[in-house]
């Protein structure tokens, strides 16, 4: 087995036109994926070209898919980052431990008022499951995958 076969990619923000003084669209992310729940959640906010800090970058969680969402907290606060005006290409990661944790995370995405703003991706990788997904599209690779041995 292949330790990395054992995860499922969501997409949270697909990568799109920039942003400029107000919130990306997000998508939530359910830790329970075809009846198999995933006991850990790792969040990558990939940072494009920006001109402009992100004002709020954190992660909330709530019991109900769509409603009831509230920041992570944890012994420094707020599970949030900071990415400043001259992060271009960096990643940033959120990495979560699901057993402590409500089902559905949301990543909160606010870039602030520049010239022109920032383009922003960012995807989740679920993983540690008791199951392994079987397939591709299981997995998340939904446009294809490739083993090379």
């Amino acid at each position: 087995m292949i330790n990395f076969l054992d995860q499922k990619i969501l997409g949270i923000t697909p990568p799109a036109a920039i942003v400029n003084n107000a919130s990306f669209t997000t998508a939530e992310v359910d830790s329970v994926q075809n009846g198999v729940k995933y006991d850990w959640a790792s969040v990558y906010v990939y940072l494009g070209a920006t001109d402009v800090a992100v004002t709020s970058c954190k992660i909330q969680e709530s019991d109900i898919s769509g409603s009831g969402f509230v920041d992570i907290t944890g012994a420094n606060g707020p599970a949030s980052l900071s990415p400043t005006a001259t992060d271009d290409n960096k990643f940033f990661v959120f990495h979560i431990d699901m057993r402590k944790r409500k089902r559905y995370l949301d990543l909160v995405l606010t870039i602030g008022s520049g010239s022109t703003g920032g383009f922003v991706t960012a995807f989740a990788i679920l993983s540690r499951s008791k199951e392994v997904p079987s397939t591709p599209t299981l997995r998340g690779a939904n446009g294809g995958e490739v083993l090379v041995t």
